[in-house]
């Protein structure tokens, strides 16, 4: 009879744990956005690059294979483009590395840097501005939508 006493306690406390455990399982589902994008997927394609990106995209959007094509195309004629400004852009990075370095921050010397870069800033802009225009007319209308409401939960 001893047993069935000392059982008793330890059914009931593995019985709440199993129905805790159950009972938590929704909560962690819903932890996750609709398509599973989140902050730490767009932290993880800036570290790697944009690697996947645009498979999910294709994946998200339904795309078909011509507009792959077509958009991988758009890509890689900006980046042919880009080439100068990529140089540019190092130059840059370089020179505000050893302006932070420096013991004190000067603050006229990053107006001057940020002065003499604002055009090469622009154009990179408008390179990318133009890049995204091009990928967006391949879409369909139905996919442009999609495409909007995702960026609008994003913001």
């Amino acid at each position: 009879m001893m047993k069935k006493s000392l059982l008793k306690p330890w059914k009931s406390t593995l019985a709440l744990a199993a129905l805790c455990g159950v009972l938590a399982l929704p909560n962690t589902a819903s932890a996750c956005p609709d398509d599973g994008f989140s902050a730490q997927d767009t932290e993880q394609m800036r570290h790697h690059g944009g690697k996947g990106k645009m498979r999910r995209m294709a994946r998200h959007l339904e795309l078909d294979e011509v507009q792959i094509s077509e958009i991988r195309a758009i890509h890689l004629a900006a980046r042919d483009e880009n080439t100068e400004l990529r140089d540019t852009m190092k130059t840059f990075r370089e020179e505000m590395k050893t302006l932070l370095a420096a013991e004190t921050f000067d603050e006229e010397a990053f107006a001057a840097l940020q002065e003499k870069y604002q055009e090469s800033f622009q154009q990179k802009g408008l390179l990318k501005a133009k890049t995204k225009h091009a990928v967006i007319q391949v879409f369909t209308d139905e996919q442009k939508e999609k495409w909007l409401a995702g960026r609008q939960d994003k913001s």
